[in-house]
């Protein structure tokens, strides 16, 4: 359980790995661009942004299985 904050400047990108704390849940959201995202939050209520959709069903049935897979609670916002 593992994630990779990655910053671009310009062509050019670096990033670094770090371990997830424990998690909390795994959330949607839809955003100003009626996107609907995909997030997981950990118990210290940072949010990471795992993934964009354009149907918020696709969004809410990627959303499950990762919960599931992570044995976290799954939280659908609209």
């Amino acid at each position: 359980m593992k994630y990779r904050t990655f910053y671009f400047i310009g062509p050019f990108g670096y990033g670094f790995w770090k371990n997830f704390k424990k998690l909390d849940r795994v959330s949607t959201f839809l955003n100003q661009r009626d996107e609907c995202e995909v997030n997981i939050w950990d118990v210290r209520k940072n949010k990471y942004k795992i993934a964009a959709f354009d149907e918020i069903d696709n969004a809410v049935i990627y959303g499950r299985d990762l919960a599931t897979q992570l044995n976290v609670k799954f939280k659908e916002r609209k």
